[in-house]
């Protein structure tokens, strides 16, 4: 489908979860809206690249203030299941640290229903009707959107390889946004890439969020301990769980875009991964049900293997980047220029 398309659905779908959120507030709805949310602000920041119109930075300031305001829940109902799943709530302890995730998740219900009261409706409606035709209305060429992709291509790497030397939690993070933005702009902007690179960007992004997921339930565990007073060894027992399936996570992310992992990590990863665990495993497929639905020792390997190159040598990075590049020169070679950086007023 065409961008202005892309956008028009995005929007609409936003505007028909708020309304499910503000209702449910229940853990599915409140995915489902961030995930509308930031398609919605991933497209304003393409387009504000094309057409400098403020509407786009306007857009794109509001997506992120709600997303602001909803985090504190998402991550408090997830951190509860991802709890349970990895058996962190039992004995003493662990029911004190299941009673304060509980009593935070009330404290942020009550920050989220003021966030998703203050959503601006009419102006969004607004929106829905204005911005899919000045969108269809910017004049620009593949060439150019396949410049942005590159861009945005380039900013993943380097992200990639900056968590490579360090391994924090805050480079993980970014490098998942960074594939988030990177997957929606090839889905939204170059429709024709989406089967290519669908699976295997998805496949990443899982595991991203599955790992950062992890690294904020690291922070709420020590963040509860301290103020319950929880023991020094339980507290080292429940990190230790956590650091495994982290690292799991990680070696599965090294060897979805292309880079080398011991081998008897990745064996032992399949092999949990094919067995399960009687404490997280879960039924529900990926593809329908919320990332902590799946979260524990399984990774999709399906996702794994359209990660990797097929030939198992260099990083996926280089293939993509070489796709776009042959994208880019054959539309030169067709006489189709890249597009000015600014466009006429719509």
């Amino acid at each position: 489908m065409p961008p202005s398309t892309a956008l028009e659905d995005s929007l609409r779908r936003a505007l028909r979860k708020q309304k499910q959120a503000r209702k449910d507030l229940d853990e599915k709805s409140i995915h489902d809206l961030r995930v509308a949310l930031r398609r919605c602000r991933s497209l304003a920041e393409g387009f504000s690249t094309l057409d400098p119109h403020p509407v786009w930075r306007q857009l794109e300031k509001v997506c992120k203030k709600q997303q602001r305001g909803l985090t504190a829940l998402r991550d408090t109902q997830v951190m509860r299941e991802l709890a349970e799943r990895l058996g962190l709530d039992e004995g003493r302890a662990g029911a004190i640290l299941a009673t304060e995730l509980k009593r935070r998740e009330r404290l942020a219900r009550r920050s989220a229903r003021k966030t998703l009261e203050a959503f601006p409706r009419k102006l969004w409606k607004r929106w829905l009707r204005e911005l899919p035709v000045r969108a269809e209305m910017i004049p620009v060429g593949e060439s150019r959107l396949v410049v942005m992709a590159l861009e945005r291509l380039t900013r993943a790497r380097e992200l990639e390889h900056r968590w490579r030397k360090t391994h924090s939690a805050t480079a993980w993070h970014k490098t998942r946004v960074a594939i988030k933005r990177l997957r929606y702009t090839l889905e939204s902007f170059l429709p024709d890439q989406r089967a290519a690179s669908k699976n295997r960007l998805r496949g990443l992004q899982d595991i991203l969020g599955e790992g950062h997921d992890l690294d904020v339930l690291r922070g709420y565990v020590r963040s509860v301990a301290r103020a319950t007073r929880i023991s020094a060894r339980v507290q080292k027992r429940w990190l230790g769980t956590i650091e495994r399936w982290r690292r799991q996570r990680a070696d599965a992310f090294m060897e979805g875009v292309g880079l080398k992992v011991k081998p008897r990590t990745i064996s032992r990863l399949r092999r949990s991964n094919s067995r399960g665990s009687s404490a997280l495993r879960s039924s529900t497929p990926r593809s329908s049900a919320r990332r902590s639905s799946t979260l524990g020792p399984r990774v999709n390997n399906s996702d794994l293997r359209a990660s990797t190159p097929r030939n198992g040598n260099g990083q996926i990075w280089d293939r993509w980047r070489a796709r776009l590049e042959h994208m880019a020169h054959l539309n030169h070679l067709n006489g189709a220029a890249p597009s000015p950086s600014t466009t006429r007023q719509a």
